[in-house]
């Protein structure tokens, strides 16, 4: 009996107890498990992002190259020099126009967005009152 239990002791001290923390695997494993349902409902807001974000990257590059439809934007030649197409709009009579429009609904949109979170501030009172009177 007493050899059992000798053995079971030896074979518990043969076991190091892991110091440190677990790893990065173990603990994303770990944290899927307990929260599976919140990253199950990020794959949608996930797939737009990189929908919307991503997959049109590759069309930056048309601002530098010399693009003709049957080549593709990959086919296409770079231009040279790379400035080109930039010299070409700033140049032209609209420049001027296009870029203040830009900058002008970023800006309006920008502040017209900020303007009911500054309301929404406040003691209760006056944010009722600011909604009633502001739409």
């Amino acid at each position: 009996m007493l050899s059992r239990t000798a053995s079971r002791v030896s074979s518990r001290e043969q076991k190091q107890p892991q110091t440190g923390k677990p790893s990065v695997w173990r603990r994303f494993k770990s944290a899927f498990r307990r929260q599976w349902m919140f990253y199950t409902m990020m794959i949608p807001g996930m797939a737009l992002i990189i929908l919307f974000c991503y997959v049109p990257m590759p069309g930056v590059a048309l601002a530098f190259k010399d693009y003709k439809p049957a080549l593709g934007i990959w086919g296409s030649e770079w231009i040279d020099p790379w400035y080109k197409n930039f010299e070409f709009f700033f140049k032209s009579d609209t420049a001027a126009r296009v870029t203040f429009n830009t900058i002008f609904y970023n800006v309006h949109i920008g502040f017209s967005q900020q303007l009911p979170k500054q309301q929404q501030r406040g003691p209760a009172w006056r944010r009722a009152g600011r909604v009633c009177v502001c739409g």
